[in-house]
């Protein structure tokens, strides 16, 4: 799907803009905490009016793309152009964090929109593409808050360091 027609798809009111509202929906629609919406904001928002216009979304969507393509290759480690399971996890356990059988199931569900068994780059920017932060750490904690939304079962734990990161943004910008 093209930038123009993601663009429409989140302009629920038809405004032209993306206001706070239409991106809180689009936020919540990924499974993301409502941490990022402030954060998608504050990213996309290069003028300031507390609004993301076409153009603004699409000069994000340029630069966030490029972003989730360098993740996305660390990830591929068979260079196919397809995440499996074990590449996922394989990345979550070169970052420390563990993720339990059913964690990984339930990215792996959240992820492969088409149900082929593997994540292709389109699937993976539709999930990730309104983080506010974009490196190997932040896909995997959003995996991780995937997974946990979905009630998995299991412990997924981020290096402590991280930890102690996630909980004070999480508390700091989870009044949003």
């Amino acid at each position: 799907m093209n930038r123009s027609s993601v663009f429409a798809q989140l302009d629920t009111d038809r405004s032209g803009s993306l206001g706070l509202e239409e991106i809180r929906a689009a936020v919540a629609a990924r499974g993301l905490p409502s941490a990022h919406v402030q954060a998608f904001i504050d990213a996309a928002d290069r003028d300031g009016d507390g609004r993301i216009s076409l153009s603004e979304f699409q000069s994000f969507c340029e630069r966030r793309e490029a972003q989730l393509r360098a993740v996305f290759r660390k990830l591929d480690r068979d260079g196919n152009g397809r995440l499996t399971s074990e590449e996922i996890r394989a990345g979550c356990d070169a970052l420390g964090v563990r993720v339990s059988c059913e964690q990984q199931r339930s990215i792996m569900r959240r992820l492969d929109e088409d149900g082929d068994g593997g994540v292709s780059f389109d699937e993976f920017r539709s999930l990730l593409l309104l983080l506010p932060e974009v490196n190997p750490v932040a896909v995997i904690e959003a995996f991780q808050l995937t997974a946990h939304l979905e009630h998995a079962e299991g412990s997924c734990t981020p290096p402590p360091e991280r930890l102690a990161e996630q909980s004070l943004a999480q508390a700091l910008l989870g009044k949003l």
